[in-house]
């Protein structure tokens, strides 16, 4: 085979990704966030 100047190509329309083996913490848990049932549609907001 003769030799070439050019460099091999990139890989194109893939992304890697994380590693293999990578572990992530679990995520913080939020406590829900009910609706005030009191509040009605022309009542101020609450700022």
């Amino acid at each position: 085979m003769v030799g070439t100047p050019a460099k091999t190509p990139q890989t194109r329309g893939y992304s890697p990704g994380r590693f293999p083996g990578t572990s992530l913490p679990p995520r913080q848990r939020h406590p829900v966030l009910k609706k005030d049932k009191t509040r009605g549609k022309n009542s101020p907001r609450a700022s």
